[in-house]
């Protein structure tokens, strides 16, 4: 009889064991090379100290991932290193971002 535990604990290790392979490279290659591999070449723009950052980041949360399989907060950090990556790859969008704002033109949202 299949149940819902013995269907979940294979797709466990899958995950796990992909996540693992993927990230592999982050642990064994100097981070100034890391972009030369296929899963980390969207990490080029980021500076030395964005990706000794990234790589401190996935450092913490993997071994929680592993072991309780909520993967929730490992796939957040991956996004959101992917997004900084994204933004910084784009002069003009980083340019726009990090902007002096004059407070006087910013409207006040209120909810209706």
């Amino acid at each position: 009889m299949t149940t819902l535990s013995s269907v979940q604990e294979p797709e466990a290790e899958t995950r796990a064991r992909q996540e693992l392979l993927a990230i592999l490279p982050l642990f064994e290659e100097p981070l100034a090379d890391l972009h030369r591999h296929e899963q980390f070449a969207w990490i080029e723009p980021l500076n030395a100290e964005e990706r000794r950052q990234m790589k401190e980041d996935f450092a913490t949360i993997l071994p929680s991932a592993l072991l309780t399989n909520n993967w929730a907060q490992y796939d957040d950090t991956r996004y959101s290193w992917q997004e900084t990556a994204r933004v910084l790859a784009d002069p003009a969008l980083t340019a726009a971002l990090l902007a002096q704002r004059d407070p006087d033109q910013e409207l006040s949202l209120q909810r209706p």
